[in-house]
C-alpha cells in the first residue's frame, strides 16, 4: 500500500540538520508540538499550538490539530527520526498525506460505485450512467488532490516551524 502512496506522491520526505544537542532540540520541539489527544477532543484542549503529537527520545510523530466545525480538515501526519550525526542533530521526517480515515476512504469509495454501477447496469437504468461517469470521477478524484494539496500546506507549515538554531 505504500508503495501505491509513494507512486501517488502522498509521501514526502524531509532532513534537517541543527548544531544543537538532541536533548535540547527535544525541547524546542516539545514548544510547537502539544501532547497528543484523541482526535475528537483536539478542541477541547485549546493553546496556541497548531501541532499535537508524541515525542520520544529518538523519534517522533505528530499532527496538525483539529478546529470545531472546519471543512478543512487536513488528513497529513509526520514521523520522525532524531539521530546524532558529525556532532549535528539530524532530524529525518516522513510526512505522509492520509490517514486512517482517507485511506478507508479511498479502498470504500470505488467498492461502492463499482456495486453502483453493477445495479445500474442489472436495473438496465441506463439513462443513469450518462449522470454516473462524471459525478463518479470527481468523487473518486476529488479527496486524492484535496490530500495532496494539505500534504503541502503541512509541509509548507512544517518546515516553517521546525526552523531551529
Amino acid at each position: 500500500m505504500e508503495s501505491l502512496f509513494k507512486k501517488l506522491k502522498l509521501i514526502d520526505s524531509l532532513v534537517f540538520e541543527y548544531d544543537i544537542d538532541p536533548k535540547e532540540f527535544q525541547k524546542k520541539i516539545k514548544l510547537i508540538v502539544d501532547e497528543e489527544t484523541p482526535i475528537l477532543l483536539d478542541e477541547i484542549y485549546r493553546s496556541k499550538i497548531i501541532f499535537c503529537g508524541k515525542i520520544g527520545a529518538n523519534k517522533f510523530s505528530l499532527r496538525k490539530k483539529r478546529k470545531f466545525i472546519n471543512l478543512n480538515i487536513q488528513s497529513s501526519n509526520a514521523v520522525g527520526i532524531i539521530s546524532m550525526k558529525n556532532q549535528k542533530t539530524k532530524l529525518e521526517v516522513k510526512i505522509f498525506g492520509y490517514d486512517e480515515i482517507s485511506t478507508l476512504a479511498i479502498i470504500i469509495g470505488p467498492i461502492l460505485f463499482l456495486i453502483l454501477f453493477s445495479v445500474i447496469i442489472i436495473k438496465e437504468a441506463y439513462p443513469a450512467l450518462i449522470l454516473f461517469f462524471p459525478i463518479a470521477t470527481l468523487i473518486l478524484i476529488f479527496p486524492y488532490y484535496t490530500m495532496k494539496k494539505n500534504m503541502k500546506i503541512f509541509r509548507n507549515e512544517l518546515k516553517e516551524n521546525l526552523k531551529f538554531k
